[in-house]
C-alpha cells in the first residue's frame, strides 16, 4: 500500500491532469475532499492492522521460545557427535600406523627376496658372461654387463659390494680391451656401421669416455705417421707443407665430427691435435738447433716460427674455439720458441758475425789501396742490408720484445766491424809511413786516399744514425701493441703471439718502455742516437782516427823535411861579428832549403784540399760544418807545422849566433807563408822568431807573457847559452 505522502502526490497529480494543468479553487476543494476520504480509509486500515498484531503476538512469542529450546538441544547433540568423531579418528590413525608397519615389513621381505634373487642372478650372469667372452659375442656381453650394472645398484649396501664392483670393472675392462682395436679400425676406416655398433656398446657399459680417448689416440697416431718423414735438419723446408696437411685434416674431421661422435666437441678435437703437435714441434726444434751445422740457427728458427705462427693464428678465425681457448693455443705454440728469446742476442751475434765475415775477407790491405777502399764502400751497403735484416728478424721473431738483445748484438757486430777497420787503418798508417816508417807508399800516403777514408767514416756514421732512428720507429710501433692494455675487442692473434715473448723482469720491461718513450721525446733531434749509442760512439772514434789520417797525410812532407833537424851542424856555427860587437847590424840569412820546401808544401795543399772538399760537399749526408772547410784544414796544417817546427827547435843542443840567425830567418819565412795562406800566425812562433833575432843575452823580457811562453823562451835561451861543447856533425844539410 502506498504511503500517505505518495497517495497525496498521486491525487494531486491526477487532479492537475484532469484540470488540464491548471490549479483553481474548485480543484483545490476537490483535492481536499479526496484527501479527507483517503485519510479516513488509511486510518481504518491502520486500526485493522493494529488489532491483528495484538492478536498474533503471543503466538509468535511461543514460537520463539520453542526455537530457543531446540537450539540448546541441538548444541548438546553436536558436542556428543564431535566427541564420537574424535574417538573414530584416533582409532583410524592407529589402524593406518599398523597398516604402514605391515607394508614396511612386506617391502623389506620383498626387497630381501629380490636381493636374494639378484645375488643368485649375479652369480649366474658372471658365469654366463665369462662363457660369452670365450665365444666373443660382444653384443650379449654388453647386454649382460648393462644388467649387472643395474643389479649392482641394488646390491650397493651388501657386504660384498666392493668385490662385485671389482668383478664388474674387470668385465668392463675385458670388453673394452676386446672392442677397442675394432673401434680404432672403424675410426680409421670411417666405418659408420661399426662406429655406431661399438659406440652403442661402450655407452651401454658406461665407458663412453673411452670413445673420445680412442678417437684422440687415432689422431695422435695419424700425426705420428704423417710426420714420420720429418728430418729435423730440414725442418724449415718441410714444416710448411706438413702444417697445411694438418690443417686440412682438422677441417675434414670437424666437418664429420657431429655425425660420427656427437659427444665430442670440435674445440676438444682442435685442442687435442694442437697439443700433440706442440709436443712434436718442441722436439723437432730442439733437434734442429742441435744439428743445424753451418746454417745459422736463427734463420732456421725464424722460418719454423713463421710457419708455426701462421698456422696457429689461422685457428683464431675459426668458430671452433672460444677466445680463451685461442689464447691458450697461441701461447702453447709460442712457448716452443720462448726459450730461445733468452738466447736471441747470442744467436743474432752469430748471424751478424757470419755476414760480416765476407766484409773482412774483402777489406784487406794486400788487395791494394783502391781495391781496399772500394771494398770498404761496398761493405757500407752490405752493412745496411745486414742491419735491416737484423731489425726485421727481431720484429718477426718476437714483435720487438727482444729489442734489448738486438741492441747488444748490433753493438757487438758494429764494434767488431769498426775494430777491423781500425786494424786495417793501423796497417795503412804503417804503409803510408805515418808510424815510424820513413819509406812510404805514395798510394797509401796521398791526401786523396786519406780523405776517402774520412768520407767512408762519415757515411758510416750517417748510415748508423739513420738506422738508429729506423730501429726506434719500427720497434716503438711494434712494442706499443705488445705493452698496451688489452682493448675491449681483444688483441689480435699476432699480438697475443708476440706478447708471449715479453720478459717479466722489471728492468727489461723498463727498457722496452723507454724505447717507446724515446721516439716520442721532442727533446731529441731526429738524428740523435738513442738506441745504438755504443755503436755511434765507436763510429765517432773511427771518424776521429780518419781525421788524424788526413792530418798526417798533409803533414807527411813536413815530417820528412824536419827529420834529423836538431842534429844539423849548421845550428852550432858562430860568425865573426858576434865576437866584436853584438850591436852591429847583420844581413838577414836566406831561408833554408827544408823550410822553403815546407812552405811550398803548405801552398801546394790548397789545390788537393779544394778537390777533396768539393767531393765531400757532394755527399748527400754532409752537414754544414765549418771544421770541414778549406781554411779549417789549412789552419790545422799550419798550426801543426808550427808545433812540429818548434818541437824540433827545442831539441837542438846548441845554437850559435849564425845558427840562431838562420833559424830566425827560417821561422820568419814560415810565418810569412802561414800569413799568406790567410791563417793567423801562432803567437809562440812569432815569439821564438823574435827571440832568435836578438843577441843571446837580450832575450825578450816582455811583461804579460804566459807561463808557458816564459818557459818556452827560457828553453830557447838555454840552448843559445850552452857551453861551447859542439855536437857531433850530422850528414844532414841546412841549405
Amino acid at each position: 500500500m502506498p504511503s500517505g505522502r505518495a497517495a497525496v502526490n498521486d491525487l494531486l497529480t491526477a487532479s492537475v491532469e484532469e484540470a488540464g494543468g491548471k490549479i483553481s479553487e474548485e480543484l483545490v476543494a476537490t483535492l481536499v475532499s479526496k484527501a479527507q476520504v483517503e485519510g479516513k480509509r488509511l486510518a481504518s486500515k491502520v486500526a485493522l492492522y493494529k488489532t491483528q498484531l495484538h492478536e498474533r503476538l503471543p503466538e509468535a512469542l511461543d514460537e520463539v521460545e520453542r526455537a530457543s529450546m531446540s537450539a540448546a538441544t541441538l548444541q548438546k547433540r553436536l558436542d556428543t557427535l564431535i566427541a564420537q568423531l574424535s574417538m573414530v579418528d584416533e582409532r583410524t590413525e592407529a589402524s593406518v600406523a599398523a597398516l604402514a608397519r605391515v607394508d614396511s615389513v612386506k617391502l623389506r621381505i620383498e626387497r630381501c627376496a629380490k636381493l636374494v634373487t639378484e645375488i643368485q642372478t649375479w652369480k649366474y650372469r658372471l658365469k654366463s658372461v665369462n662363457l660369452l667372452f670365450d665365444s666373443k659375442e660382444i653384443d650379449k656381453i654388453a647386454e649382460e654387463i648393462e644388467e649387472m650394472q643395474k643389479s649392482l645398484v641394488l646390491l650397493e649396501k651388501l657386504p660384498e659390494f666392493d668385490s662385485r664392483q671389482a668383478e664388474l670393472n674387470d668385465l668392463r675392462s675385458r670388453l673394452e680391451a676386446m672392442c677397442s682395436p675394432h673401434l680404432l679400425v672403424a675410426i680409421q676406416k670411417n666405418d659408420a656401421e661399426a662406429l655406431a655398433q661399438y659406440t652403442a656398446i661402450f655407452t651401454r657399459i658406461g665407458v663412453a669416455d673411452t670413445i673420445a680417448q680412442l678417437y684422440f689416440s687415432s689422431l695422435t697416431d695419424w700425426l705420428s705417421e704423417a710426420s714420420a718423414s720429418c728430418n729435423p735438419a730440414q725442418l724449415s723446408e718441410w714444416l710448411a707443407s706438413f702444417l697445411v696437411t694438418v690443417s686440412d685434416k682438422i677441417t675434414a674431421e670437424c666437418n664429420t665430427l657431429p655425425e660420427r661422435f656427437p659427444s665430442i666437441s670440435q674445440s676438444d678435437l682442435v685442442l687435442h691435435v694442437l697439443k700433440a703437435l706442440r709436443r712434436k714441434l718442441d722436439q723437432w726444434v730442439r733437434t734442429m738447433c742441435s744439428t743445424s751445422g753451418s746454417t745459422p740457427v736463427l734463420d732456421l728458427l725464424l722460418e719454423v716460427l713463421e710457419a708455426s705462427k701462421t698456422f696457429v693464428i689461422s685457428f683464431a678465425e675459426r668458430p671452433h674455439l672460444s677466445p680463451s681457448e685461442v689464447n691458450g693455443v697461441i701461447n702453447a705454440i709460442a712457448s716452443v720458441f720462448t726459450p730461445y728469446a733468452s738466447r736471441y742476442g747470442e744467436l743474432e751475434k752469430q748471424k751478424l758475425s757470419t755476414q760480416l765475415a765476407s766484409c773482412y775477407e774483402r777489406i784487406v790491405c794486400d788487395a791494394g789501396c783502391t781495391a781496399m777502399l772500394d771494398a770498404m764502400d761496398w761493405s757500407l751497403s752490405h752493412l745496411g742490408d745486414m742491419c735491416d735484416g737484423a731489425l726485421a728478424r727481431c720484429v718477426a721473431f718476437a714483435s720487438g720484445a727482444t729489442a734489448q738483445s738486438l741492441a747488444g748484438a748490433l753493438d757487438f757486430a758494429m764494434s767488431e766491424y769498426i775494430q777491423h777497420i781500425l786494424s786495417m787503418l793501423r796497417r795503412v798508417r804503417r804503409l803510408a809511413g805515418f808510424d815510424g816508417s820513413v819509406v812510404a807508399e805514395s798510394d797509401w800516403s796521398s791526401i786523396a786516399t786519406a780523405f776517402r777514408f774520412l768520407r767512408f767514416a762519415r757515411r758510416l756514421r750517417h748510415q748508423l744514425r739513420v738506422f738508429d732512428v729506423q730501429c726506434l720507429t719500427t720497434l716503438s710501433q711494434s712494442l706499443s701493441r705488445l705493452l698496451a692494455t688489452s682493448s675491449a675487442e681483444g688483441d689480435s692473434p699476432a699480438t697475443i703471439f708476440g706478447r708471449a715473448f715479453v720478459p717479466h723482469q722489471p728492468a727489461q720491461i723498463g727498457y722496452l718502455s723507454a724505447v717507446i718513450d724515446r721516439i716520442h721525446d721532442p727533446s731529441h733531434a731526429a738524428t740523435d742516437t738513442r738506441f745504438l749509442d755504443r755503436s755511434v760512439h765507436s763510429c765517432q772514434s773511427l771518424e776521429r782516427a780518419m781525421r788524424t789520417l788526413v792530418y798526417d797525410s798533409m803533414q807527411r812532407e813536413v815530417h820528412v823535411q824536419l827529420h834529423g833537424l836538431p842534429t844539423w851542424d849548421v845550428w852550432g856555427k858562430d860568425d865573426v861579428s858576434s865576437t866584436v860587437d853584438d850591436d852591429l847590424p847583420v844581413f838577414s840569412s836566406q831561408p833554408s832549403d827544408y823550410i822553403t820546401k815546407i812552405g811550398e808544401h803548405l801552398f801546394g795543399l790548397i789545390q788537393p784540399l779544394e778537390v777533396q772538399i768539393s767531393l765531400n760537399q757532394q755527399e748527400d749526408h754532409v752537414e754544414d760544418n765549418v771544421d770541414d772547410g778549406l781554411l779549417a784544414w789549412l789552419q790545422r796544417a799550419s798550426t801543426g807545422t808550427a808545433e812540429d817546427l818548434l818541437q824540433s827547435v827545442q831539441e837542438i843542443n846548441f845554437l850559435g849566433t849564425a845558427g840562431a840567425r838562420q833559424l830566425s830567418a827560417d821561422l820568419e819565412y814560415i810565418s810569412n807563408i802561414i800569413s799568406a795562406l790567410g791563417i793567423a800566425v801562432p803567437p809562440s812562433l812569432s815569439l821564438v822568431q823574435q827571440a832568435l833575432a836578438g843577441p843571446p843575452h837580450r832575450q825578450s823580457q816582455t811583461p804579460g807573457l804566459s807561463q808557458s811562453d816564459r818557459e818556452l823562451l827560457g828553453r830557447i835561451s838555454a840552448i843559445r847559452q850552452r857551453p861551447a861543447v859542439q855536437p857531433e856533425p850530422s850528414t844532414g844539410s841546412s841549405t
